[in-house]
């Protein structure tokens, strides 16, 4: 939320994304509703994220894993 094509729908939102677990919520929804839309249900997950988002594959990973879905793999890239 708040990066590329994604915003905010009242600037009241805010503080329900901006801290970890509100945004690692938002990404494991819209991974969750792209795979329904694409009928990928039964698809492995791969995840990868570089900087912050390297945290963030582990957590999304967790949180994807405890609703059931497969994660066949992750990438965490960070800098020195």
């Amino acid at each position: 939320i708040g990066s590329g094509f994604s915003r905010l729908a009242t600037p009241a939102d805010a503080a329900s994304f901006y801290q970890t677990k509100g945004d690692n919520d938002s990404f494991v929804e819209a991974i969750l509703g792209w795979r329904r839309l694409y009928g990928a249900e039964n698809q492995p997950v791969f995840l990868a994220g570089v900087s912050w988002g390297a945290y963030r594959v582990a957590a999304v990973a967790h949180a994807l894993a405890s609703r059931g879905v497969v994660v066949g793999g992750g990438v965490m890239i960070a800098g020195r």
